[in-house]
């Protein structure tokens, strides 16, 4: 597998909809020839260490992880884990937390290879 996109959310219950922005980044990589997949730990309700568990068992080359202010917690601690399992891919971090503090993550969580931000262009 070339590339997993990951939303480390919490179980967000019945009706729950998927994550837009991974599911379009999965589909225009998949477009370009890529096998990729998605992991949405807040509609499957997974556990870090059961999302630990497919992201070692699927062993992509490149392991994106979208955060928002709400999820970095979890997400930081998805990557702590995995990198203590062994995963030895790249890690992409995206999203508006890491767009914000770019800086400060790259500074204090030496696991992430790569950060991915939105810059608004205006017209």
């Amino acid at each position: 597998m070339d590339l997993l996109l990951v939303n480390p959310g919490n179980f967000r219950g019945q009706g729950a909809s998927e994550h837009l922005g991974i599911l379009s980044l999965k589909s225009y990589t998949c477009a370009q020839g890529y096998n990729a997949d998605v992991l949405d730990m807040g509609i499957e309700g997974l556990s870090i260490n059961a999302a630990s568990e497919i992201i070692l068992q699927k062993d992509p080359s490149v392991l994106g992880i979208t955060m928002l202010d709400d999820t970095k917690s979890s997400g930081f601690l998805l990557i702590q884990t995995v990198r203590r399992s062994g995963y030895g891919g790249k890690i992409i971090l995206g999203g508006y937390f890491p767009t914000f503090s770019a800086s400060e993550i790259l500074s204090d969580f030496p696991q992430v290879d790569f950060i991915v931000r939105k810059i608004k262009q205006f017209a």
